[in-house]
């Protein structure tokens, strides 16, 4: 666990870093940073899967962070490669959303393992809710029409997947890790979008966002533990 604990430290030192450089507007600067702090995660859900998980559940969650990572790369990809920055908002949406679809099979995987279906009512009615707040959000938000289709679908898949990691783990079928993780994640995207296109800026929003993210990819890296 040592080595595990390294990486983690040389995550978090990373993104101190990437977010001193986002308030400086070194975008050459938050690129790298941001993109190799998240590299730090998936090297530890790889080193967690080769030394205490190595099964199908544990490699689902890599792929997932593999997605990340690139996720977060294209989300910032734009001022510094101008032929991506019309398109790095939906692009780094996309990512994240194939990679939640991934911790989406994991929790179907779980549940169907410990028959615990009736959570199923839990996700549907929290997603419901969810569908409700993503509507006020974007009352107070502008983003342009083929950007809010993606991030519509995008906070709807992502609640989905944190509501069903919280409903795995409140039948004891799910770890705590990654309910926590998946709630962080969700939180933080939704800060993201109201960040992006919110009709007022809030300087420290983005800080904020960003420790809850790195937070979330963290926690959903140790779910491998159990």
């Amino acid at each position: 666990m040592t080595t595990a604990w390294c990486i983690l430290f040389a995550g978090i030192i990373l993104d101190i870093i990437f977010i001193w450089a986002f308030y400086q507007n070194k975008y050459k600067t938050i690129l790298l940073f941001k993109t190799v702090s998240s590299l730090m995660f998936v090297i530890l859900g790889y080193l967690f899967t080769l030394k205490y998980q190595n099964t199908l559940l544990s490699w689902l969650i890599v792929c997932g962070l593999m997605l990340g990572m690139l996720g977060d790369f294209f989300l910032d990809a734009g001022p510094v490669f101008h032929q991506l920055e019309k398109n790095s908002f939906t692009l780094g949406c996309g990512t994240f959303l194939f990679g939640h679809l991934f911790y989406i099979a994991r929790s179907l995987i779980l549940m169907k393992q410990s028959s615990s279906w009736i959570i199923l009512l839990y996700v549907l009615n929290g997603c419901i809710i969810g569908g409700l707040l993503i509507k006020q959000m974007f009352k107070v938000c502008t983003p342009p029409a083929d950007v809010k289709i993606t991030g519509v679908l995008y906070l709807l898949v992502l609640d989905f997947s944190c509501f069903l990691a919280c409903g795995l783990y409140f039948a004891k079928a799910g770890s705590a890790a990654m309910a926590v993780g998946t709630l962080l994640f969700a939180v933080s995207d939704h800060m993201l979008t109201y960040d992006y296109f919110g009709n007022t800026k809030i300087r420290w929003f983005h800080g904020v966002l960003l420790i809850l993210y790195y937070a979330a990819q963290c926690c959903i890296a140790f779910s491998i533990l159990g």
